[in-house]
């Protein structure tokens, strides 16, 4: 049998040879990973509520996976056109990377321009006034963020640029290490999927807060901003309000000689208070008056068995 050739020194180097791919690097460790996940999970819960309450329709936001690779490997699986954002997340070093694939972003438009939210029968660049429309969305994506992080470090997200192709901007070098956070959103049917990047240089100075300080947060302080969100949301919902003065019955006979002039009965008494109906339903009890030139009703009460719909105000 012939002796080996290869000395000790070189044996030594070949155990210290570890495969490392460029392509993936990973420079964050698997617990900062799945706490960075624990916290996208909230943040697809606030930007759920944003939407929803901003299209009036229901929409699902869910985290569908964190990844490291390098920018450039990103850039090549993002299709073209779709909606992207250049966002400042100030004080963080550098920008971030917003997407919205383009029939999600159609759809909300739809909703938002007044139509059901049907989904596109292709997608295109937007027009300038469909991008400051989707800018709304884009700032919601941004209120999200800024909630979610705040256990972490306080950020100030701003839209600094939009395009319909990511080449156009440029956040981080070819070669340069990035985590891409992939959420699905449901809406009417269709999933789709919006994503943020972030440049590692971004990250560095704060990854390190994320174990000690996201996992020391209880649920209950976690979700405090998700339910502030939706009272916010809810708060500037529209609600369809009617006043009901009275209601009476006629035969097809007077109704048929009815002339200007004459007087409808109403069952109904003078003093009684008349409804106040909120998406048909009676919440509130008031009385007729006059504001300048407007008619106006003064709310007095609440019908009898209904509480207020509210702690404050009466």
């Amino acid at each position: 049998m012939e002796a080996s050739t290869v000395t000790p020194d070189a044996e030594l180097r070949a155990r210290r040879i570890r495969r490392y791919d460029f392509r993936h690097p990973d420079k964050i460790g698997k617990d900062q990973m799945r706490e960075l996940e624990a916290l996208y999970q909230h943040v697809g819960r606030l930007f759920s509520s944003y939407l929803s309450g901003r299209a009036r329709i229901a929409v699902e936001v869910s985290v569908k996976n964190l990844e490291q690779m390098t920018y450039e490997k990103y850039l090549e699986g993002l299709p073209s056109p779709g909606i992207y954002a250049s966002v400042q997340a100030n004080p963080l070093q550098g920008n971030w990377l917003l997407f919205m694939d383009g029939v999600t972003g159609f759809i909300l438009l739809d909703r938002l321009f007044g139509g059901r939210g049907d989904s596109p029968e292709e997608v295109r660049s937007l027009t300038e006034i469909e991008q400051t429309v989707a800018n709304k969305f884009l700032m919601d994506l941004c209120h999200s963020l800024a909630e979610a992080w705040r256990g972490v470090v306080k950020i100030e997200p701003e839209i600094k640029a939009t395009a319909s192709n990511p080449i156009f901007l440029q956040i981080a070098g070819p070669s340069d290490a990035i985590v891409v956070a992939r959420m699905r959103v449901s809406i009417r049917g269709y999933e789709g999927g919006v994503e943020v990047c972030m440049p590692y240089a971004s990250l560095r100075n704060v990854i390190s807060r994320l174990s000690p300080q996201w996992a020391g947060v209880d649920q209950k302080t976690r979700d405090f901003g998700f339910m502030e969100a939706i009272l916010t949301s809810l708060l500037d919902a529209p609600f369809e309000v009617k006043v009901v003065i009275g209601e009476g019955r006629m035969s097809l006979a007077d109704l048929y000689t009815l002339r200007a002039g004459d007087v409808i009965c109403l069952e109904r008494r003078a003093e009684e208070p008349v409804e106040v109906l909120v998406e048909g339903k009676p919440l509130f009890l008031g009385r007729p008056c006059r504001v300048g030139r407007t008619l106006s009703v003064l709310v007095t009460g609440f019908p009898e068995g209904n509480t207020r719909v509210c702690s404050g105000g009466s």
